[in-house]
């Protein structure tokens, strides 16, 4: 795969392969894309659309570690424009006019480039930098005078970007008229600097050695939050159906509609990833490297404790927790015992008022409303001691903990994806691909939070999914 493109809704797959017919058309990118897009080793990334408030937006050291790794990046337009004006001067070519706006302080506020869209990709506001350009071709037509543009300009950008059109810009400024001449006469400036860009990275694929690393590309620092990121890039699936995409990613994303097995497959990847790290391990991706790195950790307990905390015990408290299947279940305790000493040993330890939490939210979870109910769950599952139950607990709360990147368990940077190994090594994978042959039917989330658990903005998303990937 030689170039990655995010976009929508500034241009269509259609208008991306019109010029790169070869290109991976991926959606608006979100905090964690670019990373994700790495491990398919393109040649170039360009960087058109991209999302932000409802969700987390691509980061500037993710592009950055693309530079460093000889990926060229571009950007125009929209978000690819306000990173290329940021990071121009470490490697990121910007293209087009809106960049050159913000790169010479011209354009200062985000919201210049910021429309809302449909899930289809399809529009449903008007960017400012469009509207402007359209009123100033008015006024060089002459279909507007310039005290109009100006109050056609202010209209416009006193409007909330989600209701900004041209309606009711020119309805707010007493030029209702307008509003069809304008969508007569419309003029798309992202969509012109998007499609310069697109001929920008062909014109380049063809003159630049494939490898090539910018000059001025720099070492990025390799923070908590970025080998954060990276892990959580190599525990995702792509999020939109692409035929393009490796097997192994489309049968990943494919994985998500066997139903909660692909929960604890991910489960397991997350507890792998953690213990590969806590172990030192380049890799832990087969069982016979699982048992390695689970008896190095084993190993630094005391030998008062090896029995102790066996893996019959977290087995238990695996079922305690809630139905998990026998294909992940011995698995996650073994992954679990691991890290959960190896932590404890680091005195890695929950607070009283986080033990509190914990157990509050378990008792939601699993109905336990009165103390009876409470009783007798405990003692169906053998946790009739005080003790045992805020073993169980804590053992939550350090499973959290190194999830989310805790110091004792700090993610590196490697080429392992996590998801694979995680849905292999649970059998998920043939079932994935019996979905995508047809031969097995997709189960969909039916709550939004299910969706969400598995990897899908909602129940809409996974419905969508499932006719494209069959």
């Amino acid at each position: 795969m030689s170039v990655a493109v995010f976009c929508g809704p500034t241009l269509s797959v259609d208008d991306v392969r019109a010029v790169l017919p070869d290109a991976l058309c991926l959606p608006p990118a979100r905090c964690g894309d670019v990373l994700l897009a790495l491990r398919l080793e393109p040649r170039a990334l360009l960087l058109v659309d991209g999302v932000f408030e409802r969700s987390g937006s691509v980061w500037h050291k993710e592009l950055l570690l693309a530079i460093e790794r000889g990926v060229r990046v571009y950007g125009a337009a929209s978000m690819g424009a306000l990173r290329a004006s940021e990071l121009d001067r470490l490697g990121m070519i910007g293209v087009g006019e809106v960049y050159r706006r913000y790169a010479a302080g011209e354009l200062r506020d985000d919201d210049e480039v910021a429309v809302v869209h449909a899930p289809s990709g399809d529009a449903r506001s008007d960017a400012m930098v469009d509207l402007r350009a359209t009123i100033a071709s008015a006024v060089n037509e002459r279909v507007l005078a310039r005290d109009q543009a100006a109050a056609l300009i202010d209209a416009a950008k006193r409007l909330f970007y989600p209701q900004r059109t041209i309606e009711q810009a020119a309805a707010r400024a007493g030029l209702s008229d307008f509003a069809r001449w304008a969508r007569r006469r419309w003029v798309s400036l992202k969509r012109r600097d998007a499609e310069q860009a697109l001929r920008r990275v062909a014109d380049d694929a063809r003159a630049t050695a494939a490898n090539a690393t910018p000059a001025h590309a720099q070492q990025v620092p390799r923070t908590g939050n970025l080998r954060e990121l990276w892990r959580h890039a190599s525990l995702a699936p792509f999020r939109r159906f692409e035929s393009a995409l490796p097997e192994a990613e489309r049968v990943a994303q494919a994985a998500r509609l066997v139903g909660r097995r692909y929960v604890e497959a991910k489960r397991v990847a997350r507890l792998l990833a953690c213990v590969a790290d806590l172990a030192g391990a380049d890799n832990c991706s087969t069982l016979d490297e699982l048992e390695r790195c689970t008896s190095s950790l084993v190993a630094r307990l005391p030998p008062s404790q090896r029995v102790l905390f066996g893996v019959a015990r977290y087995q238990r408290w695996l079922r305690a927790l809630g139905p998990t299947s026998p294909a992940s279940a011995e698995l996650t305790a073994r992954l679990l015992r691991a890290i959960d000493r190896a932590a404890a040993e680091a005195g890695v330890t929950p607070r009283p008022v986080e033990v509190k939490e914990l157990l509050h939210e378990l008792r939601l979870a699993r109905g336990l409303l009165d103390s009876a109910a409470l009783a007798q769950w405990r003692a169906e599952h053998g946790l009739e001691s005080d003790a045992e139950l805020g073993a169980l607990l804590s053992c939550c709360y350090r499973e959290r903990a190194l999830a989310h990147g805790h110091v004792v368990a700090a993610p590196r940077i490697s080429s392992t994806v996590w998801l694979h190994v995680g849905l292999a090594l649970c059998g998920v994978t043939d079932d994935a691909r019996a979905v995508m042959r047809g031969e097995r039917e997709p189960v969909l989330p039916t709550t939004l939070g299910e969706a969400i658990d598995r990897d899908f903005d909602d129940e809409h998303d996974a419905s969508r999914f499932a006719a494209e990937v069959r």
